[in-house]
């Protein structure tokens, strides 16, 4: 990634930033899909919804959509 320039003769270096910082439309995507999945939820069609939080994980990884995703999974695992 390219040095950015904020002042001339001086550069600020941006390829060293976190992963959540790099994509927020990667994370703005995510959270729309997590979204989707507790419109399911609230609208009593949740069946399918462990399955796609476990898939919404494989792409969240450490994101904090990620975490949520984690914490609704783990509270719809635990219900019985």
């Amino acid at each position: 990634m390219p040095a950015v320039h904020s002042r001339p003769g001086r550069a600020v270096r941006v390829d060293h930033l976190p992963l959540h910082l790099e994509s927020p439309h990667a994370e703005l995507a995510l959270d729309r899909k997590l979204d989707k999945i507790v419109k399911q939820l609230r609208d009593k069609k949740g069946h399918a919804a462990p399955k796609a939080l476990q898939s919404l994980l494989k792409d969240a990884g450490g994101s904090k959509v990620g975490e949520r995703a984690q914490r609704l999974l783990t509270a719809l695992q635990s219900q019985p």
